[in-house]
């Protein structure tokens, strides 16, 4: 379940904030499909005028350290 209110999106746990920095995105600990995983999250990237994303556990994440996330574990 993803939530979109003005410009922020609360994705649960479809990513978490590092632990010892808490506003950088990394993958959750728990993923089954991380190639399903990443397209969700990309999907969600696309959304128009998001500027922060609250994940369950850590963030607030900014768009572009999302996107910077993404693009890394594109290339994995």
């Amino acid at each position: 379940l993803v939530v979109a209110i003005g410009d922020a999106v609360f994705v649960g746990d479809i990513v978490r904030g590092k632990i010892l920095n808490k506003k950088k995105p990394t993958r959750h600990l728990f993923v089954c499909d991380p190639i399903q995983n990443l397209t969700n999250i990309e999907r969600i990237a696309q959304l128009r005028d998001i500027s922060y994303w609250y994940p369950g556990h850590g963030g607030p994440i900014a768009y572009k350290s999302m996107r910077q996330f993404i693009n890394k574990e594109k290339l994995k």
